[in-house]
């Protein structure tokens, strides 16, 4: 109740006062965790009236903020915890585009820190690829690869010739049913079902964030009639986050909504693996050569699974809010930390790891069916930190803190 009453002052003073012009005074308060080149959105009224605005302290500092709609997003520079900070957003003349830059490739789309280090791509098709040995069936877009680690290691993989259904980062579910049939999106090469690229818009470059915006159609072809079934959504974000404690690190966000845009419902069913999967680089194929590190302090070979399916090839099964892969690339030990988001279906989410093979995902069938209404909709967010020097478990339970509990944020 109070948020809303100041929310009606400052509109009501905005509208009738140049409010706009002076800098509208924001504070930010840590909470129960430390700070430091912490990500942070709030809402802002949408009574601005300039196209670029940045935020200043007591001091007279920069920070650069970014609005999009009436969100704006900033990088925190640090705030112990239990602390609070008094901002200002003001209007600025200069928009500055530096930080996350986007660059257009053949069927895909590249995020860049500082118009010179990469960070990742997100990938519409095939084009481009040399794919000798890769049936065209396999052939998709709608995932993304590769994923770069601060020092120029790519940690991902697709179109392995042994498991070229596996797209680095990708959407997928392995057993469903939808009208009495078993469409499947796991692999294309069953004939049943696919998942293609329907549209790519809001692509935006920015000072704190790059983003796009996707959609994918799951596409039920189990009969002559193939039948959209889930609109896959997919909102990607890559921020201007240089380091973490001092980490190098690069930071991007997915955000994924999967709605049902048929007329009848639709039933993940129960299963080991299925989601939004991760294939790591090839050379951490074996068991000694990639390393898994879960919140719950779990490995890939310790703890009892959730389940017995496939534990005779050591399938790895447990509950986490966090994990952590990491394996040799070129002499170092790049690895990447995918936080989830306490708010997913089933947090914390059970996952799946093959001990053989650098593939992982958190996986909410593990625990039972899932059914998706007509109308409705399954949402999934994760933050992936990829990073080249080993971390502390205690490093990384602090990124996910920072990302599951973020600062609070209230206008004066």
């Amino acid at each position: 109740m109070k948020m809303k009453f100041l929310l009606f002052l400052l509109l009501g003073y905005a509208s009738c006062a140049p409010g706009t012009d002076t800098g509208l005074q924001i504070q930010i308060d840590a909470g129960e965790y430390d700070r430091h080149n912490s990500i942070v959105s709030f809402q802002v009224p949408d009574t601005l009236e300039h196209e670029a605005y940045q935020l200043m302290d007591s001091q007279d500092n920069v920070i650069p903020v970014q609005i999009e709609g009436r969100y704006a997003t900033f990088v925190l520079p640090g705030l112990n915890a239990g602390e609070s900070l008094s901002l200002r957003l003001v209007p600025s003349k200069i928009q500055n585009e530096k930080g996350v830059s986007i660059q257009f490739l053949q069927d895909a789309v590249g995020f860049k820190l500082d118009e010179n280090r990469p960070v990742l791509q997100y990938r519409s098709g095939a084009g481009g690829l040399e794919l000798e040995d890769i049936d065209e069936v396999h052939y998709r877009g709608g995932y993304i690869h590769p994923v770069i680690s601060p020092d120029g290691h790519v940690i991902t993989q697709h179109y392995n010739p042994d498991r070229p259904h596996q797209y680095a980062i990708w959407s997928g579910w392995s057993r469903t049913e939808f009208e009495g049939r078993n469409p499947g999106f796991w692999t294309a090469a069953t004939g049943t079902g696919s998942v293609e690229v329907n549209s790519i818009d809001n692509l935006r470059s920015g000072p704190v964030y790059g983003g796009i915006r996707t959609r994918h159609h799951f596409i039920d072809k189990t009969t002559d009639e193939n039948t959209t079934i889930l609109s896959d959504n997919w909102n990607v974000r890559v921020y201007n986050v240089p380091e973490k404690n001092n980490f190098p690190v690069h930071i991007f966000d997915l955000d994924v909504s999967q709605r049902n845009i048929s007329e009848s419902p639709f039933t993940i069913n129960e299963w080991v693996y299925g989601g939004i999967g991760f294939r790591g680089n090839d050379s951490w194929l074996g068991e000694e050569n990639a390393r898994l590190l879960t919140s719950e302090g779990k490995t890939r070979v310790d703890g009892e699974p959730i389940r017995e399916v496939w534990s005779d090839i050591g399938a790895h099964q447990s509950r986490a809010r966090w994990a952590y892969l990491s394996g040799v690339v070129d002499g170092e030990n790049p690895g990447i930390v995918i936080l989830v988001h306490p708010e997913n279906f089933r947090f914390p989410e059970p996952i799946f790891m093959n001990l053989r093979e650098p593939f992982f995902m958190f996986s909410p069938a593990v625990l039972g069916d899932i059914h998706i209404e007509p109308g409705e909709s399954l949402r999934l967010r994760y933050r992936y930190v990829v990073m080249d020097d080993e971390p502390a478990p205690e490093f990384l339970e602090s990124l996910w803190q920072d990302y599951a509990y973020p600062v609070g944020v209230t206008f004066n």
